[in-house]
């Protein structure tokens, strides 16, 4: 008996995700996670003011909404390493898999249509967000888990709203990303309350809405985190890609018209009763096209509430004939497929468990080995992309002007200044003035990098990607870089 062609996509589809995990790449905010998470850790509380920065606004409390995340990262570097994050996020990525195929199933997907819908979820909801190992990818599955949740509310299964407590618990305190899902939840349960006044199951869901809002306040800020996040959630971060609308990239655009596709064709067959899920999905639609991070939610909404109507055999069901048993041939060959696959995909990089920068994003090593091995310290001017590693490796003795944490550190104002002065804008050379850094860190490609020996600033270390300037270099005994080109792999130098 030949082994079936769904045994064999369905090993493929495995091999695929296998690869994805194993390809991470490091990102910038990682090393800032890491710093967070062993400082929480080395003292068992989360700071309330930041100590490695010197541009930090004035008298502002630094709000970590990731601080859990933080430490989660911690201690899988503490106890597995680099490797930790490959397997951590291969964990996430299954477990978000059965969360949808068990929405689906629910729905009455089954067969190949179920292995269809799960393709999806994944090369369009999951596998954008495993490129590198980010609290993203913890809400993906929270996120999966609500709509998993409102699904079987819905189906009669009035018990599976108890989760949504513990999970925006937990989501609170591990990424702002519960903005999005509490909005979610409000406008679905809001259309329930007007759709359904004698619904007895009205009071239940009326109870475990409070009691999952006020289960957002159960984190170390309180009522502060939901002050923050409401004066600094914007859909508007000009200076980061990935906030930015899906018409400036042409695959982003590609995946974007192609899930609203889905959402337009299941809405000529939405049930009277669950015409909110359209509501919902639009919702994602308007909000992933103006910002393309969100696109991964936008694909899970869709295909976890709009989907099935198109893929649904009719009847949520169990069916009577009992499945048919995997023989021992289709294991076989799904093995076979699977190494095949992942061996295509891993094999080209040369790499397992090493998290190299990916991307736009690129790291001098080098430069970075010369200013730990200087024991450099003072007021550092840095590029946005490198300050997160200073405060692993070298904070807080050199303090940044600038780094990831965004508006939880630092003023609209201060990041703007920054981006004007990379540009080289007017402005600049005053900006670099009020600063007044011990040292500058930038890459060559930035303007800037071009007029700064022009301003009295002499360089103490260049490379094809850097160059650190200090304004008086004679002011101290600077070691020459004498190491090698340093390993590219997380966490670096």
């Amino acid at each position: 008996m030949r082994p079936s062609i769904q045994t064999i996509l369905r090993a493929a589809l495995l091999g695929v995700a296998t690869g994805v995990v194993l390809g991470l790449h490091s990102d910038p905010d990682l090393w800032g996670h890491l710093r967070g998470g062993f400082d929480f850790l080395d003292t068992f509380t989360v700071p309330s003011t930041d100590t490695y920065s010197f541009t930090a606004t004035a008298g502002q409390s630094w709000i970590n909404h990731e601080w859990l995340f933080d430490v989660i990262v911690a201690l899988i570097y503490r106890t597995v390493g680099p490797v930790g994050f490959s397997i951590a996020a291969g964990l996430l990525a299954l477990a978000s898999i059965a969360v949808a195929r068990y929405a689906a199933r629910g729905a009455g997907v089954d067969g190949w249509r179920l292995d269809a819908l799960t393709a999806a979820v994944f090369l369009l909801g999951i596998a954008p967000l495993l490129q590198t190992f980010r609290a993203q990818e913890i809400s993906a599955l929270l996120f999966l888990t609500l709509l998993a949740s409102i699904r079987a509310f819905d189906a009669g299964k009035r018990a599976s709203v108890w989760v949504l407590p513990p999970l925006f618990l937990l989501w609170a305190n591990l990424h702002g990303g519960w903005v999005l899902g509490g909005t979610i939840l409000a406008v679905w349960a809001t259309t329930r309350f007007a759709a359904s006044p004698r619904d007895p199951a009205r009071q239940l869901l009326i109870g475990v809405c409070a009691v999952a809002a006020v289960s957002t306040f159960v984190n170390p800020d309180g009522t502060h985190l939901w002050r923050f996040l409401l004066e600094t959630v914007r859909l508007a971060r000009s200076d980061i890609r990935e906030w930015q609308s899906v018409v400036t990239s042409v695959p982003m655009l590609a995946a974007w018209c192609a899930t609203t596709a889905v959402l337009a064709a299941g809405a000529w067959r939405a049930p009277r009763g669950a015409r909110v899920y359209l509501v919902l999905a639009a919702f994602t639609a308007v909000s992933s096209f103006r910002v393309m991070r969100l696109l991964p939610f936008h694909a899970m909404t869709v295909f976890v509430l709009v989907a099935p109507w198109l893929l649904s055999s009719g009847s949520a069901e169990p069916r009577a004939n009992p499945r048919p048993s995997f023989a021992r041939r289709d294991w076989v060959v799904a093995t076979v497929v699977w190494a095949i696959v992942v061996g295509g995909s891993v094999g080209s990089s040369g790499r397992i468990g090493c998290l190299q920068p990916g991307g736009a994003f690129s790291l001098d090593g080098r430069a970075g080995h010369f200013l730990r091995d200087n024991h450099a310290e003072g007021r550092l001017l840095v590029y946005f992309d490198w300050g997160e590693y200073v405060l692993w490796h070298l904070g807080p003795r050199l303090k940044v002007s600038i780094d990831g944490r965004r508006e939880t550190v630092y003023s609209a104002q201060t990041i703007a200044q920054h981006q004007t002065f990379y540009k080289a804008q007017p402005g600049a050379r005053a900006y670099l003035e009020e600063l007044d850094p011990d040292l500058v860190w930038l890459p060559r490609k930035v303007a800037v990098s071009k007029l700064i020996g022009d301003w009295g600033w002499q360089p103490i270390f260049e490379s094809r990607e850097s160059i650190i300037w200090a304004r008086d270099a004679s002011a101290r005994q600077w070691q020459p870089a004498q190491q090698p080109e340093p390993s590219r792999c997380f966490p670096g130098p």
